[in-house]
């Protein structure tokens, strides 16, 4: 008797968002459904884009529901450590820059007694702020967003595209703007003018 099959119950992605922050908590979660004797073990196989293998790791056994036992891979730790490093760059005024070290793919590969089941993602070098999941949707989405900077310094603006190559162009976000509160009343400088942002 063995395991019949093997599903992912945690990947982190839903609705085809596969972008995951991997300096958040990480974890996938793998049900084996067996008959006779319960799996002592499942391993997990790490590929990269090229499908060569980085690393294989031992799941944790996690929970026995009636005949399924969870594994857990608690994973964040093993992806930042695959991430590819960089350091911040100085540039131009007005100039925006692609840093491909900002991502990558990975696809896992869970088996247990010869059965396999298999996911894969794009790991970034972001962080989600406390409560939310490591998916990345409005970064996928590219959904608007407020910037908040101080004069003189630089910023971090996330940009998206799932097709590689492509370039990404920005629509003048350097004209002149007047300043508005969070409610989008427009501020008012002590001569009665709009107050102007340069």
């Amino acid at each position: 008797m063995s395991v019949t099959s093997l599903t992912l119950s945690q990947e982190n992605t839903k609705l085809g968002i596969d972008l995951l922050s991997v300096h958040n908590p990480l974890s996938f979660i793998v049900d084996a459904v067996w008959t006779g004797t319960a799996p002592v073990e499942c391993k997990c196989n790490i590929y990269d884009n090229e499908n060569a293998l980085l690393g294989t790791f031992f799941c944790i056994p996690y929970k026995d529901v009636l005949n399924t036992r969870q594994f857990i891979f608690i994973a964040d730790g093993i992806f930042k450590a695959y991430m590819d490093s960089f350091d911040d760059i100085t540039s131009p005024e007005k100039v925006v820059h692609d840093i491909p070290q900002m991502t990558k793919f990975f696809k896992l590969v869970f088996e247990t007694e010869g059965v396999q089941t298999e996911t894969s993602f794009v790991g970034a070098h972001a962080v989600q702020q406390f409560g939310q999941t490591p998916q990345m949707e409005n970064v996928y989405n590219n959904a608007p967003m407020r910037f908040i900077g101080c004069q003189d310094k630089p910023i971090y603006i996330y940009f998206y595209n799932t097709i590689d190559g492509a370039g990404v162009s920005v629509n003048d976000p350097f004209a002149e703007k007047f300043a508005a509160d969070d409610d989008l009343r427009l501020f008012i400088d002590e001569d009665n003018t709009l107050f102007l942002i340069e």
